[in-house]
């Protein structure tokens, strides 16, 4: 069986002349992630188990991956495309009976935003107020009226988002970044 297309497959790199760019927009497509989800009652004790913060809207560091505490009891795990692991393999004997972890990553497609500008181009599609976002927190929103998981990086966000809308995403992102000096990157 042939290896699934990724929907952003069509993007080709896209440079901007002159000094750094406003923002780069990248598409990650090498990443995987898996969801994560604690029984009732055993949150803790998940948490626990793999090191990670249960705390609503905290990201951690889990062996080569992050897990992004977006609800009560659940967390988005997620390995970039220089990882190897894959999430959900990596965590699943280490769960005993405390929680389940499911395979998403056909489900879900990981686009990188970065640079001085990328708040703003969020901003336009999002109702969270990205000025409170430090590194290393999280959220599970909208943005243009598509289900994202964000976590904030040093330089930017990374967004999660389901692969059927990942077209129409990346369409509203682009045009959101076309005001400023935007690159595209892709892989």
């Amino acid at each position: 069986m042939p290896e699934p297309r990724h929907p952003l497959d069509h993007l080709v790199d896209r440079s901007v002349i002159g000094d750094a760019p406003d923002a780069v927009l990248r598409s990650v497509a090498g990443a995987s992630c898996a969801v994560l989800l604690a029984r009732k009652d055993r949150v803790d004790n998940l948490a626990g188990a793999l090191g990670i913060g249960a705390r609503v809207g905290t990201v951690s560091a889990l062996d080569t991956l992050t897990a992004w505490c977006v609800a009560p009891g659940r967390w988005w795990v997620v390995a970039d495309r220089a990882r190897t692991v894959e999430p959900a393999a990596a965590l699943a004997g280490r769960l005993g009976t405390a929680g389940h972890v499911s395979d998403q990553s056909q489900a879900r497609v990981l686009i990188r935003i970065s640079g001085p500008r990328c708040r703003d181009i969020l901003a336009k599609g999002c109702t969270l107020d990205l000025d409170r976002f430090a590194p290393g927190t999280c959220a599970q929103t909208q943005i243009a009226h598509i289900s994202t998981a964000m976590a904030a990086t040093d330089d930017g966000f990374d967004l999660l988002v389901p692969s059927g809308f990942a077209v129409s995403f990346w369409d509203w992102l682009t045009a959101s970044a076309a005001e400023f000096r935007a690159a595209v990157a892709v892989r």
